[in-house]
């Protein structure tokens, strides 16, 4: 019950996000979202380092998580939402609620532009859609093989730094560090190298140190090859997830994207239970063998991004899965306008 509030939460909030946000700032509000995970982490590790007893750690954690709910009491359902089932009226009431916020004029009726051939479809006619369109049936099958690989890596290094380290809050702490400036160098990459560069970039990096991770060699009294090379790899991997939470919300249409962030939000699930276990393989198997499937997964990824998925830097969200077939690269107007 537990996975599925995560599952829930984490999908719902980045997709009712990025349907608030302009183009120009998607990259910002995604690496904010992002960092609120090691954050969290390491709130995590804090508790249960200071509580020891763990139905008290797990209490704390329970009230926090009652308490964010507070909030989505006074969050408005998104106006793309609205606008694309042609419920006008309620599209145009948060419009200018939001427009009220800011201090702006409130927007006539005629300024919205409906989408007349958008309708309500329950979950089966959007799954036949994926055989209708096929570009958007091949973008969510890799797209759902990423996130598994991701989320694969993420949870086997987290429930396996106790074999890396002899400090499990230690090794762990440094993590979530780690993940923070990977929230900062996931930033600077898409907004210079854009959103397939920097996938491409990450799987090669999980690739190589993972690689790396191999090599048997004492750094030092404390610190390891392996060690090294592990906390760098956490650097590619929490990158890895800040940058495919973008990329799968741009590429998916509006009217698929609650389902295709779901599916790919699942499957990072079935990852995230077989990672452990994989780690696991460090009592029956020579560490070069985890590192080594850890790292040549890592590598796959990266050839299956550069040939099976396209950029969605500067490309406005398809509405529609037959946006998908044309989409059109667009003109940065927001940054010629004064306002």
């Amino acid at each position: 019950m537990q996975g599925l509030g995560v599952l829930v939460a984490m999908t719902g909030r980045f997709i009712w996000s990025m349907e608030f946000t302009p183009l120009r700032l998607r990259n910002i509000s995604n690496a904010l979202l992002s960092i609120t995970w090691p954050l969290g982490t390491c709130t995590l590790i804090l508790i249960c380092y200071l509580v020891l007893n763990w139905k008290y750690a797990v209490g704390i954690v329970s009230i926090v998580g009652l308490l964010c709910y507070i909030p989505l009491i006074f969050c408005p359902e998104s106006p793309r939402y609205f606008a694309f089932h042609r419920k006008e009226k309620e599209a145009l009431e948060i419009l200018n609620r939001m427009a009220r916020f800011y201090k702006n004029p409130p927007l006539p009726a005629e300024s919205l532009e409906m989408d007349q051939t958008s309708k309500k479809q329950n979950i089966l006619k959007q799954l036949k859609d994926f055989f209708v369109f096929p570009a958007m049936l091949r973008r969510t099958v890799f797209l759902m093989l990423c996130w598994f690989v991701v989320s694969l890596f993420y949870y086997g290094l987290s429930f396996g730094w106790h074999k890396m380290g002899k400090n499990i809050f230690a090794s762990q702490g440094f993590a979530c560090l780690s993940e923070v400036v990977a929230v900062t160098v996931s930033l600077a990459l898409i907004s210079q190298a854009g959103r397939k560069r920097t996938m491409i970039m990450v799987f090669l990096g999980i690739g190589i140190f993972f690689g790396i991770s191999i090599i048997d060699h004492k750094i030092s009294s404390t610190w390891t090859v392996q060690q090294v090379g592990c906390l760098i790899v956490i650097i590619f991997i929490a990158a890895g997830f800040s940058t495919i939470y973008l990329y799968t919300a741009e590429l998916s249409p509006t009217s698929h994207r609650g389902l295709i962030m779901s599916l790919c939000s699942g499957t990072a699930r079935v990852g995230s239970f077989i990672g452990p276990y994989i780690i696991h393989l460090y009592d029956y198997l020579d560490r070069e063998v985890v590192m080594g499937i850890f790292g040549g997964v890592g590598l796959l990824g990266a050839i299956g991004t550069f040939f099976l998925l396209e950029d969605s830097t500067g490309v406005d969200i398809p509405e529609t899965p037959s946006d998908i077939q044309g989409t059109k690269r667009l003109e940065e107007e927001d940054e010629e306008d004064p306002e």
